[in-house]
């Protein structure tokens, strides 16, 4: 009996220490149907892919489906815990931004709540392996359509398109049954879901290679590079660079003898500089930023000798 308790105590501090309330920025996209897209990384915390739908007052849904048409939508709930929300979804509150929140995005509304959030689509992220067709997720009604880049081996890119529907008799069937794949997708040309060979699962897929829905490329409502793909370690001499493994940081420890800097645990908090001495490191404060070197040290020149006046150095 006390093996088995002390196994269930094990097993119940191994999941609360597994649970980890993280900031899930999303980008907002959708005017007859507003979703939600959750900013994925490769590491553990972030490494999901997800879409949400939800509802919206009245007021809230209007301003944001107006604001969509000058510029892109972010939002950016309370930390929370994406594990637990995927197993039972629950009510988001927090702020929208116009532009990206991590790079210069301008607040514009506040306490913002995503009331029953249903969950659309979640996968887990793929690290880039060479592969040339480029997967899409299609969302949206036939009167407003998205498609949104997986990342499943090919591009480590989060990108979200405008799509026109030229082809709306099996547009639900369509979008529900298989991804667009191509080996990207381009402004003003045109894409087809069809069925692929073998037996069909429904009477709604038709014969093998039937285009089942066509798709225009209208715009690209949003891009942004996937952090943590690859990551690089930097070295110079005896200097390292670690990165963190969650989407919490991103920014590297240095460390070169007893040169250490500590970073804080929150996405978007002020980084500290490392002192030893009278060298000083300064950090920048946002993720794509080049982190500077200290200044070399200048001599003051000092006189050997003179003569006429004027002054000689050996």
């Amino acid at each position: 009996m006390k093996v088995l308790i002390t196994l269930l105590a094990t097993c119940l501090f191994s999941l609360s220490a597994m649970a980890v309330d993280a900031t899930h920025g999303m980008v907002l996209f959708g005017k007859d149907k507003v979703y939600a897209y959750h900013l994925p990384m490769f590491h553990k915390v972030h490494n999901k892919q997800m879409v949400l739908t939800f509802d919206l007052s009245k007021a809230v849904k209007d301003q944001i489906v107006n604001l969509q048409d000058t510029t892109f939508l972010t939002f950016v709930p309370a930390p929370f815990d994406l594990e637990k929300f995927i197993a039972a979804p629950f009510d988001l509150t927090g702020d929208v931004y116009s532009g990206h929140f991590e790079q210069d995005g301008v607040l514009i509304m506040s306490g913002v709540t995503l009331v029953n959030p249903k969950i659309e689509y979640v996968e887990d992220l793929i690290q880039p392996n060479g592969s040339t067709i480029e997967s899409y997720k299609v969302f949206g009604t036939k009167n407003d359509t998205y498609a949104l880049h997986l990342i499943d081996g090919g591009k480590a890119i989060d990108q979200i398109f405008k799509l026109t529907t030229l082809d709306t008799d099996n547009f639900d069937y369509a979008i529900s049954y298989k991804n667009l794949n191509a080996s990207a997708l381009n402004i003003g040309e045109s894409y087809s879901i069809s069925t692929p060979p073998g037996k069909c699962p429904s009477r709604n897929c038709g014969n093998p290679g039937q285009d089942l829905a066509t798709f225009k490329v209208d715009s690209l409502y949003f891009s942004d590079s996937v952090m943590g793909a690859s990551m690089p370690v930097m070295k110079n001499a005896g200097l390292q660079a670690t990165f963190c493994k969650t989407r919490l940081c991103e920014f590297p420890v240095t460390k070169k003898g007893e040169l250490k800097s500590t970073f804080c645990k929150t996405r978007l908090c002020e980084f500290p500089a490392a002192k030893k001495i009278e060298v000083k490191s300064t950090f920048c404060r946002t993720r794509k930023c080049e982190f500077p070197t200290p200044p070399p040290v200048v001599k003051e020149k000092v006189c050997h000798y003179t003569r006429a006046g004027e002054c000689y150095y050996l």
